[in-house]
């Protein structure tokens, strides 16, 4: 499968056969502004999707790919720029134009607002996590790519680095 969001507001979902063109198959209005980021859990399981209308929604995909909204976190005061699930999906990370970025613990049925980080002092583009679901990198308007170490109780920086990148991180 393959996703894609939209000014439009739509969130669509492919099919991908090799040597084929992708096929359209769901499109869901998904947001009331601007759909700018899209994830797959690693497991396939999940769909997560940030808007610029604060809110990020997570679609629980049924065994075609087909999607119904699981829940939908409003904690970003600011349109969400960036979404991304741990490598265990376990965790998802989203980034705001409120310069915020929020981690949420999503195993359970009801996901838990596990970690606020409020280090950057403008616009948090991009979000990812290590392989090893352990640190999450950020990139933001202000020119700093940032790197926390994700502990039980604790987000701490382990790196801040001036950088005139302020685009994806991976």
């Amino acid at each position: 499968l393959l996703a894609s969001g939209s000014t439009d507001r739509k969130l669509r979902i492919y099919t991908i056969t090799p040597g084929a063109a992708p096929s359209l198959k769901y499109t869901i209005d998904a947001a009331t502004d601007d759909v700018s980021s899209v994830a797959f859990s690693s497991d396939s399981e999940f769909l997560a999707c940030g808007s610029h209308d604060k809110k990020v929604r997570v679609y629980a995909l049924g065994d075609d790919g087909e999607p119904s909204l699981k829940y939908t976190l409003e904690d970003a005061t600011k349109g969400i720029f960036s979404v991304a699930f741990s490598a265990d999906a376990k965790l998802l990370a989203s980034g705001s134009l409120d310069t915020m970025v929020r981690v949420y613990a999503v195993e359970d049925e009801a996901p838990c607002l596990k970690h606020t980080l409020n280090t950057a002092t403008d616009w948090v583009f991009s979000v990812a996590f290590s392989a090893e679901s352990n640190l999450l990198a950020t990139a933001s308007q202000d020119k700093k790519l940032r790197v926390y170490t994700l502990g039980d109780g604790a987000a701490t920086p382990s790196l801040a680095h001036t950088s005139e990148a302020r685009g994806p991180v991976t």
